[in-house]
């Protein structure tokens, strides 16, 4: 329970502080260690409203943190699911 909090409390400290890179590897902890998906989309989604900028290439897609993060949270669902059959 401890770690989980500690592991959630860094995470959030990392999307306003910290590369983006490494909110990403504690995303991808927090799915891995404890399914901690709806805290992830919330990261992305407070990684949108803050750095968040419409992106050419992308036809002007703003979110692309919670896109990402959302995509992981699908991939970890299926492992998780595939893995644990």
């Amino acid at each position: 329970m401890i770690a989980r909090i500690g592991l959630s409390v860094a995470f959030f400290a990392s999307v306003f502080f910290c590369p983006w890179w490494l909110t990403v590897t504690l995303g991808i902890l927090l799915l891995s260690l404890f399914e901690a998906s709806v805290l992830v989309i919330i990261g992305g989604i407070c990684m949108d409203v803050v750095f968040g900028a419409p992106m050419v290439p992308f036809g002007g897609f703003q979110y692309l943190y919670t896109a990402l993060f959302f995509m992981l949270v699908i991939l970890s669902w299926y492992l998780h699911r595939t893995l644990s059959e």
